[in-house]
């Protein structure tokens, strides 16, 4: 498991008492099912093994678990397919999936991920003829699958077309953006158009000034 410089800089900044906690803003949600509520030492069930990882989760767990029960929450009302999206490179994506497959278990719920929106597609798809029966069995896994989607919404004009192509087989997103970049209720709204579900907006760990920095 390898991480980015962003993990670098965020534990610099977890490190300084000056800097505040960045949180996790996530949409009003619904109650969370029976059986999907853990018990308030659940943070021991976690067991990680890279230390840097291990610091992450340690550092803001209160968010990370929010994270977590919406998740497990979507889950239990039958999404199968996350897309972990967002609008530049190193905004955390593989590193909020990795942390998410350590906590989701520990809420019953099974999770495999991949790497890349094309990886899962392979999977999903195999060939065109035969993608719904590929899906059917996917939900039959009844697994949740978190996929680092990488950038749905890059610089300039919003387009739906390429952002519908960009969410053929998900059931919704996590959108993570970087501290300096702005709310954008523009892609808010289009997610909702192209009818694919807003789970939360995760702010990165560190402003891009900090990543270069470390």
């Amino acid at each position: 498991m390898s991480f980015d410089l962003l993990d670098t800089a965020f534990l610099q900044r977890a490190a300084s008492p000056a800097v505040p906690a960045t949180g996790v803003a996530l949409p009003a949600a619904p109650a969370t099912p029976a059986g999907v509520v853990a018990e308030a030492n659940r943070s021991d069930s976690v067991v990680v093994a890279d230390g840097v990882l291990a610091r992450l989760l340690d550092s803001c767990p209160d968010q990370w678990w929010a994270l977590a029960d919406r998740l497990a929450a979507a889950w239990q009302s039958g999404s199968r397919s996350i897309a972990v999206a967002g609008h530049a490179p190193r905004e955390g994506r593989s590193t909020l999936i990795h942390g998410l497959e350590l906590i989701l278990p520990v809420l019953g719920c099974p999770v495999r991920s991949y790497e890349s929106s094309a990886e899962w597609w392979q999977e999903l798809v195999g060939d065109a003829e035969r993608w719904q029966w590929h899906r059917e069995q996917a939900d039959r896994q009844h697994e949740l699958v978190l996929v680092d989607a990488g950038i749905w919404f890059p610089p300039g004009r919003l387009r739906l077309h390429p952002l519908r192509l960009a969410s053929f087989g998900f059931d919704a997103i996590i959108v993570a953006r970087r501290q300096e970049t702005a709310p954008c209720p523009a892609s808010m709204k289009a997610l909702a158009e192209i009818g694919v579900s807003l789970l939360g907006e995760v702010v990165s760990f560190a402003p891009a000034a900090a990543v270069r920095a470390a």
